[in-house]
């Protein structure tokens, strides 16, 4: 099977799986203490979320790597991001 690429797909494919899989493992680790449940204390769980931000970080880059769509990439990390900015902006964080 051979697949055509345009001039631009490297460089796209490359930022989107480096600099922007992080800037959405960010987002979403913001986002995690507001959508995880409270631990018994009714206090947030941050450390799961520092837990989890590798295999949310690793997870954004293979699939910025293996998907052969590079404008579905674009759409799902701007998705992910808009909504776990919105969860952590209205806890109350980033005030």
């Amino acid at each position: 099977m051979t697949t055509t690429t345009s001039r631009f797909s490297t460089p796209a494919r490359w930022l989107l799986a480096g600099p922007l899989a992080v800037v959405v493992a960010v987002a979403v680790l913001a986002g995690m203490p507001v959508w995880l449940p409270p631990g018994p204390s009714q206090v947030d769980h941050v450390l799961f979320a520092l837990l989890l931000f590798p295999a949310v970080w690793g997870s954004a880059f293979f699939y910025a790597l293996l998907a052969e769509k590079l404008s579905m990439v674009s759409v799902i990390f701007l998705l992910i991001t808009l909504v776990n900015v919105g969860f952590a902006l209205s806890s109350g964080g980033w005030t």
